[in-house]
Parts: structure tokens; sequence; C-alpha cells
């Protein structure tokens, strides 16, 4: 799972904004509803996620957490 951290960290920080993380299908990034609303996930495997949330203009992102999701 590390390697795949350090790529979603590193694309993080290369992009110009997350609307350019959005449009990438391989991390899967979906927002999140609820209580997490406003946070978004970016796959790093089938069972964990990376929780991140962006600013309202879309020019930085905080990292939240790493999570296993459904509790798998």
């Amino acid at each position: 799972m590390a390697p795949k951290y350090i790529s979603r960290v590193n694309a993080i920080y290369a992009a110009q904004n997350f609307d350019v993380i959005k449009r990438i299908r391989a991390f899967d990034p979906h927002e999140l509803k609820g209580q997490r609303a406003g946070e978004w996930a970016l796959a790093l495997t089938r069972r964990c996620r990376l929780i991140v949330i962006p600013s309202e203009d879309g020019e930085t992102v905080t990292i939240k957490e790493v999570t296993k999701h459904y509790g798998g």
C-alpha cells in the first residue's frame, strides 16, 4: 500500500488543482456524503482509501487519513 500512497501524494502535489485529480480514473475519486460531506476518497487498494479535503477553490488539498473501506 505504501507505493500507492506515495503515488497519490505525489500526484496531488504535482496537480495544478483538485479538478485534475478528479479526472484520474485509476484513483477512483469520489465525493463522500453524510458526515463526510466535503471529503473525497481516492483508492489505494481494493480495501483502503485515502481521504482528502480539497479547499473550496480546489487549489490546495488536505490529506486527512487512510481508512479501510467498509471495514474490510
